[in-house]
């Protein structure tokens, strides 16, 4: 995001009790949780629409070549894209080529 500092500050950023907003330095993801990934995928939807238009009203802007949305699921469904800006989110991941037991990563 572009003039991420700009914003950091500020009170009236959206909420939401489903979805939350964590930043590091200049990076930001959005966590949204539920025992349904469908609901957790609109809730995640919803909040990002909000922030959208909170954006677009302070004029900073969303680089969506850079973003991505990652869906972490034991079920075997698939989710339609997360969008922004009328732009589909990316998935980095062939979620459904992985085994169950893929190590992705340290735990801390």
């Amino acid at each position: 995001m572009d003039r991420v500092g700009a914003w950091r500050t500020d009170d009236d950023i959206p909420t939401d009790p489903n979805t939350t907003l964590l930043t590091y330095a200049d990076d930001t993801a959005l966590l949204s949780t539920n025992h349904d990934p469908v609901l957790a995928h609109r809730n995640l939807q919803s909040y990002l629409s909000s922030l959208e238009q909170w954006f677009k009203r302070r004029a900073i802007q969303l680089n969506e070549t850079k973003s991505q949305n990652i869906t972490f699921t034991l079920r075997r469904i698939t989710l339609p894209p997360v969008f922004y800006n009328l732009t589909p989110l990316r998935c980095p991941l062939p979620w459904a080529l992985l085994k169950p037991n893929t190590f992705l990563g340290p735990l801390h």
